[in-house]
């Protein structure tokens, strides 16, 4: 049994349904730099990762959702939920340093669009597990990952194709 990966799926889903149903802009609780850090809306942080941009992107997020539900059994259930959060607190984290560095590097048009980009942090989270998934013990001995449950694929080679797919279908939305 997987009750935090099917606990994060119900609240994730949920979330995209109500946010569908009612037609609120993914913007209205994604999080972005000038959000968080500069206008303190701290709360985004708590909430910034129930936003997608559209229904492929949603259903990209599920699907490896349910694809890493395997460290839940490995890791159990507390130890998964933790490093779940230390993923989103590390993506987090990582991204407001880019935009920083990157913002204080360049001319005041860039710097004012890094501040303003949103991000979608599930994705990260998402990321993040299928690199620690290279590394599992299970694909010491069998280095095939199955993506969406069914298209095998070497593992070292998961993340960079995850990365890929989640970035092309933000980026054509």
């Amino acid at each position: 049994m997987f009750p935090v990966t099917i606990v994060l799926l119900l609240w994730t889903s949920i979330s995209y349904g109500a946010i569908r149903w009612y037609d609120i802009d993914p913007s209205v609780v994604s999080c972005s730099y000038a959000k968080v850090v500069i206008e303190g809306e701290y709360w985004r942080l708590v909430f910034g990762w129930l936003s997608h941009v559209d229904s492929l992107h949603f259903a990209v997020n599920v699907i490896c959702m349910w694809s890493n539900r395997n460290l839940e059994t490995y890791y159990g259930s507390i130890e998964f939920l933790t490093r779940t959060l230390g993923l989103y607190i590390a993506s987090n984290l990582v991204h407001f340093v880019i935009v920083h560095r990157l913002s204080s590097a360049n001319s005041e048009l860039i710097s004012n669009s890094f501040k303003k980009a949103e991000w979608l942090g599930f994705s990260a989270i998402n990321i993040g597990w299928s690199v620690i998934q290279v590394d599992h013990p299970q694909w010491k001995v069998d280095p095939i990952v199955y993506l969406l449950d069914f298209i095998p694929l070497p593992a070292y080679a998961a993340p960079c194709i995850l990365f890929t797919m989640i970035q092309v279908v933000v980026w054509n939305s």
